[in-house]
């Protein structure tokens, strides 16, 4: 049971780990759109 426990944890840590290389890959496409945008005009 204690063998099962503890690759349970580490698969969970390989997928948290996986996942915020996702997140991480998110965050930087985000930045380069937001920067290459064209800011909005607000009508007035």
């Amino acid at each position: 049971m204690a063998e099962e426990t503890t690759a349970s944890a580490e698969v969970l840590a390989n997928d948290t780990g996986d996942l915020l290389n996702l997140m991480g890959g998110f965050r930087t496409s985000g930045v380069q759109v937001a920067s290459q945008a064209r800011p909005m005009r607000m009508a007035g």
